[in-house]
């Protein structure tokens, strides 16, 4: 069983008419369970609490110094404006965000980061590198240069 959840089962493929091919359906099922399998590993867990909403819109706000709504932010991370302000005020009351009404439409604010939040952000982006670092490590080159070929082929199928 722990083969079929971290290996590959030499079952799934099959030669056909002097070609191989997979059985899309079992690869996709192996690929769930060995991204279900992840949940309980601890670098995996840090890197959840590194990407969650709080830090992504802090990152935002860091990024768009001037210019940053919250529907702005919505639309950047497809998540609502209720869910977005919602964010805003846990990231105001932990004073890593300020509040100021656009001087272009006073209905509106714009948010940007305090000195504290500049801080949090600098935290996270070299706490996400280092773990990057570490993956690089692990993997070592030849995974590391396919795991990025990979990631690679899958954002043009996405785009």
């Amino acid at each position: 069983m722990l083969f079929y959840l971290i290996g590959f089962n030499i079952n799934f493929i099959k030669k056909e008419g002097g070609h191989i091919a997979f059985n899309s359906k079992q690869l996709a099922d192996q690929l769930l369970a060995t991204i279900a399998s992840q949940k309980n590993n601890p670098s995996a867990k840090r890197s959840q609490a590194f990407m969650g909403t709080e830090n992504f819109i802090l990152t935002y706000l860091g990024e768009h110094p001037d210019n940053a709504t919250p529907r702005e932010i919505s639309q950047r991370f497809n998540i609502t404006v209720a869910r977005v302000s919602t964010v805003l005020k846990h990231l105001e009351a932990k004073q890593l965000i300020t509040r100021t009404i656009n001087p272009a439409d006073k209905r509106k604010f714009i948010f940007a980061l305090t000195d504290l939040g500049k801080q949090k952000v600098t935290e996270l982006s070299q706490n996400r590198y280092n773990d990057l670092i570490d993956l690089v490590d692990y993997l070592g080159e030849e995974d590391a240069k396919d795991y990025i070929r990979i990631l690679k082929k899958l954002a043009v199928r996405n785009a």
